[in-house]
């Protein structure tokens, strides 16, 4: 299993090859007729790239014209190309130290680039990726291979090509043992296939469908998609796609218990790999040959032994190996001391820095030395203004703990109302019974000494009955004023597991409450949509709920001033319905709440500075200007989440509350293919 990812991860690696002579001949027409130079070197690529897999020699040609040519036009992104496709030449012939050194020159021209940056960035960490993958470095290409693909998705460029890097990741985990990893990125990846079989018309998208479905065990799927590549790649030439295409076809049939057509398949892909040098694929061929032929022939079975042997010294002998970490680590050391030259180069700065720094204070000790009394009257006046300085920061810090202060009790403020409100329906019940109770009572007593027993009974039951209501609606009462304290007491710091549903639907139930106390003439439509699928997760849920309390209470707020605003023109009929809605989701590995209002919104002028401490837009007395800054601290600094706001002036305001929440998919026990 482990030899089909190489083949497939050799595949991924170079997806892009045109089959056709056609193709190779339209490529030096179009190079013979370019007047422009970078139209050029975009062509000596393609070209390139086409004999990579027909004649290296040939590839690698086209390959340094095309690094000489951007060279002298000081063309920096056509230069990384074209060392790219030269390490690309060097890894199909199986000269993988080679090829590294090429990838790391072209990434170092990369890093300079102004446009395409992140995409060839990508591009050569996923190429990279794949040259530890070939060479057993599985752990070192999965990272490379995460890497890869999230500068490839920032750049935004190529969408469809994040697929080889997802396909290319799946093998290097499932070589890992990280079977449900790997089936989860396989996934990923395979919503791509119709698009390429339709962009490419190749017969790739074919081959990796059929080895996927051979991958699942649907044996019988394989099969059909593997021939229809076939039928392809006859049509199209496509000479190295019909090895790997004829490889998998053995694999298939060997399953399968078909040994005949197996040999004759695993023969095709063996000659055409030694014929056109394509190692892997001949040391693979050659490798389940001998295996087949073990048992029943040991002639046959020496003689692609001795291939195999031959084959695998020159690509994965332990010398290649050697000079593949050889070059990882000269790599890594050259990294190393450019940062220490960077390290030092930082260092003589400061050191001059600091020279100038002290003959500046040479002169200004002569000047004082030379001018003692004024230097006198300077220390007195510095010393008085730092007296000021400090005055100013102890009365600055003190104001700005009282309004800290003020703000908490802001928010608890709003809470006690909406508690005051809920508290007291209860307490109505728990009266209403309390008199009730005390008339029955008095019946029941008259009962008594009427000697009706049995209506005295009934009448008993039916206090029991009101006992039991006002003790019900009595723990209703307690558990709000729990809450309530719960809410205002100091945070203790500590995280806990938390069902961010439930505390975000108590805070705006809260919210609502406090609200309506003091604006009864302004009813709001509220609206929730809660993912029913996230599990709890580890917040400080004090500190959580206070962030969601500010961000509900300025929600109701601008819909009620929108509301005492809005006056409808004359010649519509047109209506201000408030809004507030809240929503939750469960991303990859975070949790995001959505709050939003159609209130009148935040101007754009101001949208860069509501997070600043003591900035507000309410009118004076009615905000400290803390409530903002105080929830951004608490999500950026105390969660490591994300708070950001998108608003339209006039319209709406949503504010995105990102709270991280690593999740494990579940395992999968196999893939559905289209």
């Amino acid at each position: 299993m482990k030899i089909l990812f190489l083949l497939i991860s050799l595949l991924l690696t170079f997806l892009n090859i045109k089959a056709q002579k056609q193709y190779a001949d339209s490529l030096q027409s179009a190079y013979a007729s370019a007047k422009e130079d970078s139209l050029k070197v975009f062509i000596l690529c393609d070209l390139s790239d086409y004999y990579s897999f027909l004649y290296p020699d040939s590839a690698m040609y086209y390959a340094d014209k095309a690094i000489e040519l951007s060279a002298k036009q000081k063309n920096a992104y056509g230069e990384a190309l074209g060392i790219l496709c030269k390490a690309a030449s060097y890894d199909r012939i199986a000269d993988f130290p080679s090829a590294l050194q090429m990838a790391y020159r072209s990434l170092e021209i990369a890093k300079t680039l102004t446009t395409h940056k992140l995409y060839l960035m990508g591009s050569v960490y996923d190429f990279i990726g794949h040259l530890n993958h070939m060479t057993g470095n599985d752990k070192e290409s999965v990272e490379l291979l995460h890497h890869a693909i999230n500068l490839m998705e920032q750049s935004g460029e190529h969408e469809e090509n994040v697929y080889y890097g997802y396909f290319q990741l799946a093998f290097s985990l499932f070589n890992e043992n990280k079977v449900d990893s790997s089936f989860f990125y396989i996934n990923k990846g395979k919503k791509f296939l119709p698009f390429l079989k339709e962009k490419l018309r190749q017969p790739t998208p074919w081959l990796i469908t059929g080895n996927l479905y051979y991958f699942t065990g649907k044996i019988d799927s394989a099969e059909k998609y593997i021939h229809e590549g076939i039928k392809m790649s006859d049509e199209k030439n496509s000479l190295f796609l019909s090895a790997v295409l004829y490889n998998t076809l053995a694999g298939i049939f060997y399953e399968k218990k078909k040994l005949d057509s197996c040999i004759f398949y695993k023969r095709k892909s063996l000659l055409l790999s030694q014929k056109y040098k394509y190692k892997i694929f001949e040391m693979e061929a050659s490798g389940s040959l001998a295996d087949i032929y073990g048992p029943i022939n040991s002639d046959s079975a020496l003689k692609y032994m001795k291939i195999m042997i031959t084959v695998k010294d020159e690509a994965l002998n332990d010398s290649k190996l050697r000079q593949f970490q050889q070059v990882i680590y000269e790599d890594k050391k050259r990294q190393q001391d450019l940062e220490n030259a960077k390290a030092k180069f930082r260092e003589d700065l400061r050191m001059y820095a600091l020279l100038t720094a002290v003959a500046v204070f040479l002169i200004i000790a002569f000047i004082f030395w030379r001018n003692s009394r004024q230097k006198q009257r300077t220390n007195i006046l510095l010393n008085e203004q730092k007296e000021r300085a400090e005055m100013a920061l102890s009365e600055l810090k003190t104001a700005q703990a009282q309004l800290v202060q003020s703000e908490k009790m802001a928010s608890l403020g709003e809470l006690t109302a909406g508690i005051a409100h809920e508290i007291q329906n209860p307490l109505n019940f728990v009266n209403n019974f309390s008199e009730v109770n005390t008339e029955l009572i008095e019946e029941m007593k008259t009962e008594l000494e009427a000697g009706n027993k049995e209506e005295a009974i009934s009448i008993a039951n039916d206090v029991k009955e009101n006992e039991q209501k006002i003790n019900m609606h009595g723990k209703r009462a307690d558990s709000i004023v729990k809450g309530m304290l719960q809410h205002s007491r100091s945070s203790t710091a500590q995280k806990e597991l938390t069902d961010i549903n439930t505390l975000v639907d108590e805070c705006m139930r809260l919210s609502w409450h406090g609200f309506r106390s003091k604006e009864k003439s302004v009813n709001v439509t509220l609206e929730t949509d809660f993912d029913t699928g996230i599990e709890k997760i580890n917040v400080i849920s004090q500190d959580v709920g206070r962030v969601f309390l500010n961000l509900f209470n300025n929600a109701f707020y601008s819909v009620a001033e929108k509301k005492k605003a809005f006056s409808p023109t004359a010649d519509s009929a047109e209506e201000y319905d408030p809004k507030v809605s809240v929503s939750t989701k469960r991303m990859t590995d975070r949790v995001e709440i959505k709050i939003w209002d159609n209130g009148n919104g935040i101007p754009q002028t101001v949208l860069d500075k509501i997070f600043n401490p003591f900035f507000t837009t309410k009118p004076t007395g009615q905000g400290t200007g803390l409530g903002l800054s105080l929830s951004y601290d608490i999500i950026t600094k105390g969660h490591a989440g994300e708070l950001k706001a998108v608003t339209k002036e006039g319209g709406f305001a949503e504010f995105i509350i990102i709270l991280p929440a690593p999740y494990n998919p579940p395992p999968e026990n196999n893939i559905h293919l289209s």
